[in-house]
């Protein structure tokens, strides 16, 4: 990935954030790595010439098993001292003390490198973080507001432009850490959304990618329409009467939804959309129904028909079900043959005796 961008511009930008801006860090990362390179090969050298002379003592297979113990065993008291932990309790609480001054709510922040943990620590949300397990719409939406190519996005270590753009994710705060240990605030001063919205209008595209490009528009407000990419099933009123939406967090996967519109809207939660979010009705709610749909591409956007609705968001992963399956299946056919062999056992004791 990196080779072409050698004639580019990033390669020079990723160059100077992630090498001469992170000094002295960034000479240890390298000096470790020359460190582990020899190892390796050393370990390399010595297994191999272990395995030839195994071909005519195969006794000395065993000398292998011994290598890689004590190469894991070393490695790792060699790697353990990695950082001063103690620092890291004192930085989140620092945060949390300021985020709870300012009442930030749900508000998400967005720490600068090398501080993207702090968030975490606090209780509180960061708009990147340093998770390499980035959700594809998430990390290509991130990608447009940096102006950066997908596959740079992924491996960088933090948000470098404040787009407009990010106001949909509630982005309130920029997190600076100072050589001196001082915790700062930077408000974005971004046109935030609430965590959920009732949109009275929406627009239907062909796909995601239409989505993304639409919202490059200098005018597009998303406080006051949508973008979608299928059709919601609703007739779009042309009154601006809203309604009202609350919502109640009952765990970290699961939202508890009550609105009620006077007419057709898209709810919008300012959430991360995954397809893996259901929403089930409750006893009381209007809606027998209701389907989860990318709104503004990576937010998670609910048609709903007029009158009350209540209902529960839940995050259900497909593969979730198949996983408790094959783990019922294999306790079961564990205890089965566990069950045989007892009882080969004992009918073989008992023939003994």
């Amino acid at each position: 990935m990196w080779l072409p961008m050698r004639r580019t511009q990033l390669f020079g930008a990723a160059y100077t954030c992630f090498v001469l801006e992170r000094r002295p860090e960034s000479l240890l990362a390298c000096r470790n790595v020359g460190h582990s390179l020899w190892v390796a090969a050393a370990t390399l050298d010595l297994t191999g010439m272990v395995a030839l002379a195994a071909r005519t003592r195969p006794r000395l297979v065993s000398v292998i098993a011994v290598i890689g113990v004590l190469e894991v065993m070393a490695y790792a008291r060699y790697t353990r001292p990695t950082f001063d932990p103690r620092v890291l309790p004192a930085r989140s609480a620092a945060l949390r003390r300021l985020l709870d001054e300012r009442a930030a709510g749900d508000a998400r922040v967005a720490a600068s490198s090398p501080f993207a943990y702090v968030a975490m620590g606090a209780r509180a949300s960061d708009l990147w973080g340093a998770d390499p397990t980035v959700l594809g719409r998430y990390g290509r939406f991130l990608a447009l507001t940096q102006g950066w190519p997908l596959d740079a996005i992924v491996v960088t270590s933090g948000i470098r432009k404040v787009s407009p753009l990010l106001g949909m994710l509630r982005l309130r705060y920029l997190v600076n850490i100072d050589r001196n240990e001082h915790m700062m605030l930077q408000p974005t001063r971004l046109p935030e959304l609430p965590r959920a919205l009732l949109v009275p209008y929406w627009r239907v595209l062909a796909d995601g990618d239409q989505a993304l490009e639409a919202m490059r528009d200098h005018a597009f407000d998303p406080s006051r329409l949508v973008l979608l990419e299928r059709d919601p099933g609703l007739v779009p009123s042309d009154g601006d009467a809203q309604g009202s939406v609350t919502v109640r967090d009952v765990s970290t996967d699961v939202l508890e939804i009550t609105a009620d519109l006077p007419q057709p809207a898209i709810l919008v939660v300012s959430d991360n959309y995954s397809a893996s979010w259901q929403a089930m009705p409750l006893a009381d709610s209007a809606g027998r129904a209701y389907d989860v749909m990318p709104a503004n591409y990576i937010l998670r956007g609910i048609p709903l028909g007029p009158g009350h609705h209540h209902f529960r968001l839940e995050y259900r992963p497909s593969a979730l079900p198949i996983g408790v399956a094959m783990t019922l299946v294999t306790l079961a056919a564990g205890a089965a043959i566990t069950a045989r062999h007892w009882y080969a056992t004992r009918r073989e004791r008992n023939g003994v005796r």
